[in-house]
């Protein structure tokens, strides 16, 4: 076999080459569960509970934005037309007109069944200090909303004729 000279530098890469595989890595230390730590268990039908939850909230959040805004405005569009003659209105006033006509009818529906465990003389003394109460909440209406800026133009008027004729 005839000799054949190598350079320095590749008799080192043979021997790199020719040396054994490291050992693998050691494996990972096993997971000690301990009061902290609770291992997940998937339930059954996991999948399908879950896209019945997305599907429920989804349609819960339909319904109950239809039930907060949709009739609310609808009924408020519909009375202010009514009352306006108008079909141009701001939607903030016809929600809040529907709200506040719904939550006049339930306090309406609420206050009949209060009565109805009560016999006849009871709920006519009832009806008859809600319907004195009405009136005076009526009259102070009336007071503030008419009478009093009524009587202020009125007296600025006077005002201002007074301070004509003594010229």
């Amino acid at each position: 076999m005839p000799l054949v000279a190598v350079p320095p530098d590749q008799a080192q890469n043979n021997q790199v080459e020719q040396a054994p595989p490291p050992p693998p890595p050691p494996p990972p230390p096993p997971v000690q569960t301990n009061a902290s730590t609770q291992s997940f268990i998937e339930p059954s039908f996991f999948r399908f509970r879950l896209f019945g939850l997305c599907l429920f909230t989804c349609l819960s959040l339909t319904f109950l934005s239809i039930l907060g805004l949709t009739i609310p405005a609808t009924l408020g569009r519909y009375l202010l037309g009514f009352i306006t003659g108008s079909a141009r209105l701001h939607e903030l006033y016809t929600i809040l007109t529907g709200l506040y006509i719904l939550w006049l009818i339930t306090r309406i529906i609420f206050f009949i069944r209060s009565l109805l465990p009560f016999d006849i003389n009871n709920i006519l003394t009832r009806l008859r200090s809600y319907t004195i109460l009405c009136m005076r909440v009526i009259l102070c209406t009336f007071c503030l909303i008419g009478y009093v800026p009524f009587m202020i133009g009125l007296a600025s008027e006077l005002g201002k004729i007074i301070v004509f004729f003594k010229l």
